[in-house]
């Protein structure tokens, strides 16, 4: 039978034990805040303290980009890329290197003093190559400020950075800046310019247009990216960022944590070697194969992995077929990774095409890394196989080329008929 089929109760018990997990943080966080660091004397003897994550001001552009994040942010980039395409104008030259369209990683909207609305965005430049393509410019991150129109500014908010159709007024650009990436290192300090910008519009510290908002940039950047600010800009007072809380506060929909782990389906991984990998570390592998057939079996990875083959001779695997036992699992192993991968790229385009964020994608997507991950522990086949049982059960929705043993067509439509389809 086919476990998992309709019954999403693991999937909402797994978002609920990290939201609680998360909110628990939160709490932990907010009573240290308040109750301040213990007193040195109050420290039991022998016990070392580390410091408190950073939390706000200057101290929350500090901290670790991880490889996923970084995998994460080249795939975003890619597929906005391919998106905005069209937006492009033709160019008969070479592409100007001003030229570029930003795919927000993080974006702020705020009403300035006057009424209007105005959304700062920080993210990926899109830029046109010279062979005429466009692409994520490499290394880079930028800044922009557009003013929203007031008719219809919800429609036009929606549509930003993804293309507007032609009847929705255009946002009008106030300010824009290209600034170097360091390998995503400098994404903290972009995001602080992005949220400085937009609570200097909020207060009326800044007005909403170009020269005004060059400026502030520019003084701004003085103190974030000195390597970036402009000529002779004096940097603002460092107490104007006090009320920074870190990459992607305040930000209109939730931003892919910088220290994320879940990346793309198929990204940041390396590939499972080929061939018969697995090496042999001369331990039995017969009761081990015969806990992996009694884990799953009943459920469709039994049947579609054909692990009956595996497993339903188990005494004989430490005979003289051990060689084309361990050929074979390294082949099961890999097409169990292709089925994650493959289950992650479905599930994340049905996220997207639902309007999911990427955030909301990285944390529904992560099991499916996490099995992967499984499957690359170790290369020792004494080791994976206990290991290979769990990732097999935890797998919920079957390949689209599953087909049950003994459901031929006729049984497909009888169940076409009872549910009304023709």
């Amino acid at each position: 039978m086919a476990k998992g089929r309709g019954d999403n109760r693991k999937k909402d018990a797994r978002r609920a034990r990290t939201e609680r997990r998360a909110a628990e943080r939160r709490a932990e966080l907010r009573a240290g805040a308040q109750a301040g660091q213990a007193p040195e004397s109050a420290q039991p003897a022998g016990v070392t303290t580390t410091a408190a994550a950073p939390q706000g001001g200057l101290a929350a552009l500090r901290g670790p980009i991880s490889n996923a994040y970084r995998a994460w942010v080249t795939d975003y980039g890619r597929r906005q890329a391919q998106d905005m395409a069209e937006g492009f104008p033709a160019q008969d030259g070479a592409a100007s290197a001003d030229l570029f369209v930003l795919a927000p990683l993080t974006s702020r909207t705020v009403g300035a003093p006057d009424g209007g609305l105005v959304s700062v965005q920080m993210g990926l430049p899109i830029v046109m190559t010279r062979s005429g393509n466009v692409a994520p410019a490499p290394d880079r991150l930028a800044v922009a400020a557009l003013r929203l129109p007031q008719a219809d500014s919800g429609g036009a908010l929606a549509a930003l950075g993804l293309g507007q159709a032609p009847d929705l007024p255009q946002p009008e650009p106030l300010f824009a800046v290209q600034l170097p990436a360091e390998r995503m290192n400098a994404a903290r300090a972009a995001d602080a310019l992005a949220w400085y910008l937009a609570r200097a519009v909020e207060a009326g510290d800044v007005g909403a247009e170009p020269r005004a908002m060059s400026e502030a940039a520019g003084e701004a950047l003085a103190l974030l990216k000195p390597n970036a600010a402009p000529y002779g800009a004096k940097p603002i007072d460092r107490a104007l960022l006090d009320g920074y809380d870190g990459y992607g506060a305040d930000a209109d929909t939730d931003a892919v944590p910088l220290d994320i782990q879940a990346a793309p389906a198929r990204g940041g991984l390396p590939a499972l070697p080929a061939g018969a990998y697995l090496q042999d570390d001369g331990a039995p592998l017969a009761d081990l194969l015969t806990d992996l057939g009694d884990y799953v079996i009943g459920l469709w990875p039994y049947d579609y992995f054909d692990l009956e083959s595996l497993t339903a001779h188990a005494d004989e695997a430490d005979g003289p077929g051990r060689a084309a036992t361990l050929a074979r699992l390294a082949d099961i192993v890999r097409r169990v990774d292709e089925v994650l991968a493959e289950g992650a790229e479905n599930e994340e385009a049905t996220l997207a095409a639902e309007g999911r964020p990427p955030a909301w994608i990285a944390q529904e997507t992560a099991r499916y890394r996490e099995a992967r991950q499984e499957l690359r522990a170790t290369r020792v086949a004494q080791e994976l196989l206990p290991r290979l049982g769990p990732v097999l059960f935890d797998l919920e929705t079957p390949p689209s080329d599953y087909a049950p043993e003994g459901l031929d067509e006729s049984d497909e439509s009888e169940e076409d008929e009872e549910a009304g389809r023709p």
